[in-house]
């Protein structure tokens, strides 16, 4: 398992969040519930680890140096 469900990931341009965590959904995958937010509505979408990413805190402490 790479997220843990409440952590903030990236789907595509927008914000979202883990929901649930589906170990080997399919073909080995894993697999996750989303939910995020697109023109004041949400959305919950089930996507496969490879269509998420991180999202990246900068610090700026990082700026700085």
């Amino acid at each position: 398992m790479r997220y843990v469900p409440g952590q903030r990931v990236n789907y595509k341009n927008y914000s979202a969040q883990i929901v649930f965590y589906y170990p080997s959904y399919k073909k080995g995958k894993d697999a996750y519930t989303i939910k995020f937010f697109k023109d004041g509505t949400e959305f919950h979408r089930l996507c496969v680890e490879e269509e998420l990413s991180e999202e990246m805190q900068i610090q700026f402490d990082d700026i700085l140096k």
